[in-house]
């Protein structure tokens, strides 16, 4: 096992942001500008061109220069246009075959500071003959350089922290439990829901459960099939699937009715199981989606089943909306008559209290 860092370790990272620019410069009737420049280091200028929020020239001396006063060779350096001010840069110089036309790095700079006093850096002056051989285009009189310039930006040094091992991943326990329940390998219960079977285990039910803790390691403890008539296999599935993995499964095939509809059925296997965080979710899901169609219905859902909060939202929502007490009643039409008949008196006192509330006011 590695040893451990000191408890005192600390990090931090410097930087250097970098610019780079690329300039393709002509040199047309070079054996004329050679010819001036033998005579007297005359030098040309290339066009100024801007890099990294400065600007720069090419110098090229095609005979040498006052810095390199040697017969033969030619020289090259970079020029900071820019006054008043100070910049990190190299460059990399390229010659152009005029027969493939394809380049050929010939010299490179290192980093240089360029600055008012020094503006200028050059590279180690080239056999002038070598070059006219291979890079002058005899037919055209022409010469063509590629340039590279990296221009260097300050070192930034970031803040210290304490040194250690990243973070790591988030847990994939929920994955592997459901696979887990998707492959039924090592279950040791199976259910009959309405003609389906389902694989489950004990164990995991009876974590997640205290209604399935008590049923599955009591009286149930020596059944092998368990049969569950009042809940659908649909559900039943869902239910699984959030038992074992902590969260819904993809239904992108559900449209909002159906998905309403199985949040309804899902509160109540939630409430029976004693599974109270999946209970307020479907809760939650069932008061984003109130209408006046599904109010009445939610309302008394929320009151069979003591989820004060939702029913809180349908009063508000009615409230809200301001139906009346036969409007309520009659938005119920859709769904079962036993739980209709269950809240019709806490909705016929609630709607004449909410309208003696209007008249006074």
């Amino acid at each position: 096992m590695a040893a451990a860092w000191p408890p005192s370790s600390q990090k931090s990272t410097c930087t250097m942001d970098k610019v780079e620019g690329f300039h393709r410069f002509e040199v047309r009737n070079y054996s004329l500008i050679k010819g001036i420049s033998a005579a007297n280091w005359w030098a040309q200028y290339f066009n100024t061109f801007p890099v990294g929020g400065y600007d720069w020239s090419v110098v090229f001396y095609p005979s040498g220069c006052l810095y390199a006063p040697r017969a033969g060779n030619m020289s090259m350096y970079l020029e900071l246009m820019t006054s008043g001010t100070t910049a990190r840069a190299a460059f990399v110089a390229r010659f152009v075959n005029p027969a493939t036309g394809r380049s050929r790095r010939i010299q490179h700079s290192g980093i240089g500071q360029y600055n008012t006093t020094h503006a200028r850096e050059g590279i180690s002056p080239m056999t002038t003959a070598a070059l006219e051989a291979t890079y002058v285009d005899r037919d055209s009189d022409r010469l063509v350089i590629e340039f590279t310039l990296t221009v260097m930006g300050e070192p930034r040094t970031s803040a210290t922290t304490r040194l250690g091992v990243p973070a790591p991943p988030s847990s994939d326990l929920p994955a592997h439990l459901g696979r887990l329940l998707e492959s039924g390998e090592l279950a040791d219960v199976t259910f009959q829901v309405r003609g389906e079977r389902f694989a489950a285990h004990r164990m995991v039910l009876a974590m997640r459960s205290p209604v399935f803790k008590a049923e599955l390691f009591g009286p149930m403890s020596e059944s092998g099939c368990i049969t569950i008539q009042d809940v659908d296999p649909a559900v039943f599935k869902v239910l699984l699937h959030v038992i074992y993995t902590d969260c819904f499964p993809a239904m992108r095939d559900l449209d909002e009715d159906s998905s309403r509809e199985l949040a309804r059925h899902l509160l109540a296997a939630a409430d029976r199981y004693g599974m109270d965080r999946l209970k307020a979710q479907c809760a939650n899901i069932l008061s984003t989606s109130l209408n006046a169609h599904t109010v009445a219905s939610t309302l008394a859902l929320a009151d069979l089943h003591g989820c004060h909060q939702l029913k809180d939202a349908c009063v508000e929502f009615i409230i809200t909306l301001g139906m009346d007490n036969g409007s309520v009643l009659t938005s119920r039409k859709d769904h079962s008559h036993d739980q209709q008949l269950g809240c019709f008196t806490f909705l016929g006192c609630f709607c004449n209290a909410v309208a003696s509330i209007l008249r006074i006011h």
